[in-house]
Formats: structure tokens, sequence, C-alpha cells
């Protein structure tokens, strides 16, 4: 399967893949902080592609990333005019941001701090090689995806097969077609750039699922971590692959409060698991249980319009860490 997706570090390494380019060239000139001239001549090449947050709406789900304002936002639709917007950027040394699905809450991730958007939003391309159900593409999987399935079939980066890379030379293109040698996994040297323009992922069959939402009061919030951390510890709850589980503690601006809740995904069509029968027994405010497809469970859970505040920890801990706000 083929789709279109956002952005990757390459790191080389001998043998993994092969480049014939030339040789690196220092910089000389420090970034450019006016980003006129490179919107400009983007806004000649790519006409109305080219887009001035003064002159159109533009929709971001998160309330964070909503802050951030680009000099511009530029949307390709083609492998080759991503190594032509990559060409310009390069040559003005600019900031720039790449929004594959536009998934992130962290600022500047995939909405330029005041430089340029790249925004693969028209590249939509998705190639279906067997018979196979969707698959989350974009960010997610180059950002390691996280999933309901994660503990049966690992991330969604460990199940991409192959990479396409575009560089700033429209010659140079990269592809990735043993799992062994992405270097996504390893974590010595280099800093070369591209942007991923397509990659073929595993896919799997899966039927319905299980899914738990539940709220609490904030003053269970001890006992609800106590647990979690206890699922994702304990060796007799983690070897249940089938289990997986999202917190969040969420700011609510209309009344200055925080909500926490937590969500409980099962892979299988089964009511109350008994992986998560502690978890249950902590005394809540709501609870309501889905046994739905994947396709019919995301469009549910965020629906369109709506922004919010969201971080939260992403290793097993009792305490949930401060968080800067910026």
């Amino acid at each position: 399967m083929k789709a279109t997706v956002s952005v990757v570090f390459i790191l080389a390494e001998a043998n993994a893949f092969t480049y014939n380019l030339s040789p690196i060239q220092p910089r000389t000139q420090p970034y450019n902080k006016s980003y006129s001239d490179q919107c400009t001549e983007l806004s000649t090449i790519f006409g109305s592609a080219l887009h001035y947050p003064n002159n159109d709406s533009f929709t971001i789900w998160d309330a964070k990333q909503q802050e951030v304002r680009p000099a511009c936002q530029i949307e390709p639709s083609t492998p080759s005019e991503v190594s032509q917007v990559l060409e310009i950027l390069v040559h003005y040394w600019c900031y720039f941001s790449v929004k594959g699905g536009g998934h992130s809450r962290n600022p500047g991730d995939s909405n330029s701090v005041g430089g340029v958007t790249v925004d693969l939003d028209r590249m939509t391309q998705v190639d279906i090689l067997e018979h196979v159900g969707t698959v989350g593409v974009g960010g997610f999987t180059l950002g390691g995806g996280t999933s309901p399935f994660s503990n049966k079939y690992g991330w969604a980066l460990d199940n991409v097969y192959e990479y396409e890379v575009r560089l700033s030379l429209e010659s140079l293109e990269a592809l990735f077609p043993y799992p062994e040698c992405f270097i996504l996994y390893r974590s010595r040297g280099g800093n070369n750039f591209g942007i991923v323009t397509a990659f073929t992922v595993r896919t799997f069959s899966q039927g319905p699922v299980s899914t738990t939402t539940t709220t609490y009061l904030q003053n269970q919030t001890e006992q609800v971590l106590d647990q979690v951390y206890q699922l994702f510890t304990d060796d007799a709850l983690t070897s249940d692959v089938e289990m997986g589980y999202d917190m969040y503690y969420t700011y609510v601006s209309q009344d200055d409060s925080f909500s926490l809740s937590g969500t409980q995904r099962y892979g299988k069509p089964v009511r109350n698991p008994a992986v998560f029968k502690a978890i249950y027994q902590i005394p809540r405010l709501t609870r309501s249980t889905t046994i739905s497809n994947m396709g019919n469970l995301t469009r549910e859970s965020e629906p369109l319009g709506t922004t919010r505040y969201a971080p939260g920890p992403f290793n097993a801990d009792t305490l949930i860490p401060h968080w800067h706000w910026y």
C-alpha cells in the first residue's frame, strides 16, 4: 500500500542505501528572517497553491497550534513539486515546517513559527496493493504511531516496508526497501534532511474492537494514575496484547478547570475485559462502551471543528510531568 506522508530525518549509515550526492556546502549566510522573497517566488511558481494567513481562513484543530502564524503556506501536489519547494527554501536558508496529517499538538511541528509551512494536504493518492483495510498515514506514522494494536503489531513505523524521500534536488530520491536498514531505529550521526512523499506499509485484517471512555472526579487522579501505571508495568497485565489505554488530563477553558478521563481499548469485541478489572472499580462520573470498527470509532472520537489543549506523558510514570505552555 502506498500513501502520502510527511517528514523524516535521514541519518546516513554505510550499506543501508546509496546516494550519488554532491559534497555538502557549508552555510555561509545566516538564516533568512524575512520571508517576503521566498513567499513571492513560491506564489509566482505555484499560484493558488500559495496562501497567506491574512488572506485565507486557516482551520487548525489544536488550540496551541492555532496561535502559530506562518509567513505563508505552500501546498505542493506531487513529489516533484515538493523538490521544487525545497530548492527555494534551501536557497533562501529559511525556517519551515512540514504538515502531513496535521495531528501534532506541538507548536511548530506542522505549522511554521513565522516561516513557511509546507502542507502536503493535496497529496492524497493511496494505492491499495492487496485486499486490506484502511491504515493511518502522515505524521501519525512518522511520529511513531501508537494505536490499540501496538502491543500486538508494534507501532505504525514498525510496519513500514519502504519510504520514498525527496531532497531539494529533483534527481535525488531514496527508497528504503530493507526494514533492518531503517535509520529510524538508529541513534548515530548525520543531519541530512528529506520529505517523505510515499511509503509502503504492511496491513492486517481487523474486526470490531471494544472502546470504553470513562470520566473521573479530580480527587480520583492519584488512584487512576496508580492503576494505569500497574496496567503497563505488571507482567500479568501487559501479557494481554489486545489491551490499550489512553489517559487525558484536559484543560477546560470555559470554566477554568481540568477534566480527567481515560479510554480503555481492546482489540476484540469484548465488553469489560478482565485486564481492566481494577480500573473499572475506580469511582467515576460517566462511562460508555462502544463495540465497532476503527473507522467509526475515529469519526466519533474527535468531531470536526473542535479544539483542545491535551498534552500527556509518553512513559509509564505515577506522576504527571510539569508542562510549559508556549
